[in-house]
């Protein structure tokens, strides 16, 4: 009885790892996929103010 308690409790353990280390990359994706987002707009921000400082550079305007 001990061993098949044991075995029993063994393989909830497992599971329950499995469970978390899952959890754990879902959130990982959820927080890269944020990253992406915030990055694209920084990017954007950066291209439309670096096209409005080059028109200030031109001579005779």
């Amino acid at each position: 009885m001990k061993l098949a308690m044991k075995l029993t409790i063994d393989g909830l353990l497992r599971a329950l790892r499995w469970q978390a280390h899952d959890l754990a990359e879902e959130a990982e994706r959820g927080y890269r996929a944020e990253m992406r987002v915030r990055r694209a707009a920084q990017d954007q921000r950066g291209m439309a103010t670096r096209r409005m400082g080059e028109g200030d550079d031109r001579t005779g305007r």
